[in-house]
């Protein structure tokens, strides 16, 4: 019997914080709600991180495309405005030789010391 007294005692005391603090009830509830969706939301902390991540690894890789891009228009213009590069890229790339020169080829023994 004890026991059930010490219960109700309890109870009645629940009962009656939440009857007398209602409104401060109330407001802690809606601020935790509030602060979950600011949180977790669809538009939250946690998504704006992530989207902020993702964003500044974009601009990295826009930055990188763009010094890429930079050198190739200058090794374009290069090849259109002068014969020695036009020259050069032929020999290296394709190989190509003018008319009376020789290819000389040494082939190197790396397994010699």
């Amino acid at each position: 019997m004890e026991q059930n007294t010490t219960k109700n005692g309890i109870i009645r005391k629940v009962f009656s914080f939440f009857k007398y603090n209602r409104f401060l009830i109330i407001f802690v509830i809606l601020i935790m709600i509030i602060t979950f969706y600011a949180v977790f939301g669809g538009k939250g902390l946690i998504n704006r991180t992530k989207l902020a991540n993702e964003n500044s690894k974009l601009m990295e890789k826009i930055n990188n495309d763009s010094m890429i891009s930079l050198e190739l228009r200058k090794e374009v213009d290069e090849l259109n405005n002068s014969d020695k590069k036009l020259e050069q890229v032929a020999r290296e790339k394709y190989g190509m030789v003018k008319e009376g020169e020789k290819i000389i080829k040494i082939k190197v023994d790396s397994t010699k010391k």
